[in-house]
């Protein structure tokens, strides 16, 4: 097994929002207790983490903020380990709790934040909803009156789906006026995308891909990092078979993908990491499972070529019973016009020195 150095902490099950597309079985309400945080950093630190290496932990939910004793108490906890252990920090939030006097502590302590917001009102609200009011209002309410320097720390993480997909250059515009030093976008590549909507998919990234490229132009426009740019700048993305993540889930267990989050608490425990050795025959199952349908999967990710990991969309149909070839061809399609977008404009920027200066300068 290789050893891990991305673990995801994910606080609680409880959320104020109520997304279309999240993953959580929507009956579980748990959290995590800090002692259980307490002992799952010792065995993960302790036994599985190459501490060579950069370690990432990313904070999550639910909602964090809304278990926020706990989300501090956390921190408190990874300040301990960050004296053995070069440990950079994430921490995903719907912005509807984030008060400035939060986003500014959590900066103190180093923590990147990133808003989960899919961009303007008609776009965000597509897919996440909240009771009471627009989504997008709520998430917007405080940030808006966050002064410029404190926004430009920040990033955002837009979902992409086949609902909101036609809004994307409307949205980067938004969140690059609004000075924003990270945009993300992170592609519904799961879902059913009809004809139409991959077309307006593509025509949208071709105008990012003119618009980016304009960034670095020497025009003195605000820019903004893009993590899958950044990870070709400093190597390439992963090769699935040196995947290094776990995640604790608020049931307090381990377990190698998200994708079973979406059962019930007791199948889901069956599935739970007891030692993290089980990781490697969990990704051969996949990877057996999942070449039987496309047998060419591996050697397009072994290319480096692939942004997206299809071992989550094949434990996600075993358990939930879906068809894996249905639901792989959607996730090929999608990811390959994404994954082939990023990499074209990485090669197009790549011997561009406002480029690399910028990207040096965001490590």
């Amino acid at each position: 097994m290789n050893h891990l150095n991305d673990l995801t902490i994910y606080l609680t099950e409880k959320c104020n929002f109520s997304c279309s597309y999240c993953y959580y079985n929507k009956d579980l309400k748990s959290s995590l207790s800090i002692e259980k945080i307490k002992s799952s950093l010792d065995i993960f630190f302790e036994k599985y983490a190459d501490k060579s290496k950069p370690i990432y932990i990313t904070l999550l939910g639910g909602e964090p903020l809304v278990e926020k004793k706990l989300m501090y108490q956390t921190l408190d906890l990874i300040k301990g380990w960050k004296k053995k252990a070069k440990i950079k920090v994430y921490l995903f939030t719907n912005g509807s709790l984030l008060s400035r006097k939060d986003a500014e502590e959590l900066l103190k302590r180093n923590v990147k934040i990133y808003l989960s917001i899919d961009g303007v009102k008609e776009s965000n609200d597509r897919y996440r909803k909240c009771k009471g009011s627009s989504a997008f209002s709520q998430a917007m309410k405080n940030i808006r009156k966050f002064p410029k320097p404190l926004i430009k720390k920040m990033g955002v993480n837009m979902v992409v789906g086949k609902k909101n997909c036609s809004y994307l250059m409307r949205n980067i515009k938004f969140f690059s006026k609004m000075g924003l030093g990270s945009i993300e976008l992170s592609l519904m590549s799961y879902e059913n995308w009809p004809k139409k909507s991959l077309k307006k998919l593509v025509e949208q990234l071709d105008e990012l891909y003119v618009y980016y490229n304009s960034l670095f132009s020497g025009k003195n426009k605000q820019k903004f990092r893009m993590y899958q740019l950044g990870e070709l700048f400093h190597g390439g993305w992963d090769k699935m078979d040196n995947c290094t993540r776990v995640k604790l889930a608020p049931d307090g267990n381990f377990y190698f993908c998200d994708a079973f989050f979406s059962l019930d608490s007791m199948k889901r425990e069956t599935h739970k990491l007891d030692n993290m050795e089980k990781i490697d025959a969990l990704k051969e199952e996949a990877k057996q499972g999942i070449s039987k349908v496309f047998p060419k999967t591996f050697s397009m990710h072994e290319q480096n070529r692939m942004i997206y990991c299809p071992y989550g969309v094949y434990y996600y149909c075993k358990q939930n019973h879906k068809d894996l070839k249905t639901y792989l061809k959607n996730f090929y399609i999608s990811s390959r016009i994404y994954s082939s977008f990023m990499v074209h404009l990485f090669e197009d920027l790549r011997n561009n020195k406002e480029f690399l200066q910028f990207y040096s300068s965001q490590k």
